[in-house]
């Protein structure tokens, strides 16, 4: 569904992408992992297109999107979240998750029940944003994401924050819908062990590279990826 065909990206003569290779299938769950700075959230940014790329090209579904300005992108089934979350902190629980017109029209009374009880935000509703924590402000905008019926969904480090406990229910509830609706995801997160476990294929970037991509078998295998991801070396 997603493939991105050797994307590059340039801020000031520093590479943040170079060349990068990538797809993502209807169904799958891929995880995109590496250190800090190697170039994750800029690559999301570009399938979005909150960046536009040096180099390269975005297809969905065989579309080119380069030109294709990010709303439209949503139009096409194409949500994501944020590391920082990024809501109306004024209006209400509810109110946020249904600010998106996506929401709205693609959702009904039952489907938002179910997402909301899942994420542990039945008791918050009609707290304003403002008053909750970023774990709950994180649950927030995975919930909208779920009920704006995408085809593609890009998560950017949204269990940043949580215990482990917390993480783990969180990712659960994102796998099972996935399972249940089909979409793709590509899923930004450092812990390694989590990603392993609902993963189909990680994808390792280091310093703006895919150093390696297969089953999470293969790749906590991978010499490349130890040293880079993990910090081990041969």
């Amino acid at each position: 569904m997603l493939e991105l065909n050797e994307i590059k990206k340039s801020f000031g003569g520093v590479t943040a992408l170079a060349s990068v290779q990538l797809s993502v299938d209807d169904g799958e769950f891929v995880s995109l992992v590496g250190p800090n700075g190697a170039g994750k959230t800029t690559l999301i940014n570009i399938i979005t297109g909150a960046l536009r790329p040096d180099g390269g090209q975005v297809l969905l579904d065989g579309r080119p999107l380069n030109r294709v300005p990010a709303y439209k992108r949503s139009r096409h089934g194409v949500v994501r979240t944020f590391q920082s979350p990024r809501m109306f902190r004024r209006l209400t629980v509810r109110e946020n998750i249904l600010a998106s017109p996506r929401v709205h029209t693609g959702a009904n009374n039952e489907d938002f029940d179910e997402i909301v009880e899942a994420l542990q935000l039945t008791g918050r509703l009609d707290a304003r944003t403002d008053e909750l924590n970023v774990v709950d402000r994180h649950r927030i905008e995975i919930a909208r994401a779920i009920l704006m019926r995408p085809s593609l969904l890009l998560l950017d480090e949204p269990t940043a924050g949580m215990a482990e406990s917390e993480a783990r229910q969180v990712i659960d509830v994102i796998s099972a819908r996935q399972s249940a609706a089909g979409f793709g995801i590509l899923l930004i997160e450092h812990n390694f062990r989590l990603v392993k476990e609902v993963s189909d294929r990680l994808a390792v970037l280091d310093f703006g590279r895919l150093i390696h991509t297969g089953p999470p078998a293969e790749v906590e295998k991978n010499e490349r990826v130890l040293e880079a991801y993990l910090g081990k070396r041969s």
